[in-house]
């Protein structure tokens, strides 16, 4: 079944004196919860006043529908964290409550206050540019643990948007985030494998020195993060801008096939 909604809203702003009329367009829509992850999306089409700027606040997600027997703390670990982060980028500060169970309209009302702190700045800055945010929030489920994908590009006013992906790993039991040595043994060892990946699919030498090419690993040795995620038949691990690198150098991946994990995965995905 397929739920979809719109709403247009006119607002009038006054600021200066000046009566300023803005067109705002909402929508969401879901599919039916397969397995109990709901899929959907909440979008706003945002206008600003006198039409002299548009923008778009998207989040495509998945979450747990909270069934009458409530969730297991695997699927209510991974919501709190979906919770967490959107309105972490929405409202910028959470008082999270707990009994909070996510929906459709949650995801929806969280753009529309996203929105309505860029019209406060537009208005006091006189026409400033909206403000813009695209999410996605994915699950991805394995045997043993499950894959909570968030990502997010918003601009906030500056010389440019920001962006973060991260990954978590729960465990399908108990509802905690896995780290890198639960999976990997011999981290150590694992950590020289990575390397030689990283700089492989990086173009790098094997024997450049980090630091002098500008990578901010600590003392110029390289290090594997806790960011990383299972896909396509590989162990791929993430660094964010600014994590390892200047803004300019964008996100930065390696992808270590799982025929090479063999001796060192204690968990399979």
């Amino acid at each position: 079944m397929k739920i979809l909604s719109s709403l247009i809203v006119i607002i009038l702003l006054v600021s200066c004196g000046v009566t300023k009329p803005v067109i705002t367009k909402t929508t969401i829509e879901s599919n039916a919860p397969v397995n109990l992850i709901v899929h959907g999306e909440a979008k706003i089409q945002s206008i600003s006043t006198l039409k002299t700027d548009t923008a778009l606040l998207i989040i495509t997600y998945d979450f747990y529908e909270n069934q009458s027997q409530g969730l297991l703390p695997f699927q209510d670990s991974i919501n709190f964290r979906i919770v967490d982060f959107v309105r972490s980028n929405t409202e910028f500060e959470i008082d999270y409550d707990p009994n909070k169970k996510l929906s459709n309209d949650f995801f929806l009302s969280q753009l529309a206050y996203f929105d309505s702190l860029s019209r406060l700045e537009s208005d006091m800055l006189d026409e400033g540019q909206l403000w813009e945010l695209e999410s996605n929030i994915g699950i991805l489920e394995f045997k043993d643990f499950v894959e909570l994908d968030l990502s997010i590009w918003n601009y906030t006013g500056g010389a440019h948007g920001n962006g973060f992906t991260s990954y978590s790993l729960i465990d399908r039991v108990n509802g905690k985030e896995l780290a890198l040595s639960d999976f990997i043994k011999d981290v150590p060892t694992f950590t020289e494998l990575a390397e030689k990946y990283f700089r492989a699919q990086n173009e790098i030498e094997e024997n450049a020195n980090l630091t002098d090419l500008g990578f901010w690993f600590t003392e110029g040795v390289f290090s594997c993060n806790e960011n990383f995620y299972f896909e396509d038949g590989n162990m791929n691990f993430l660094y964010n801008n600014y994590e390892i690198a200047p803004y300019s150098a964008g996100q930065i991946s390696i992808s270590i096939p799982l025929s090479e994990l063999k001796p060192f995965l204690k968990i399979q995905p």
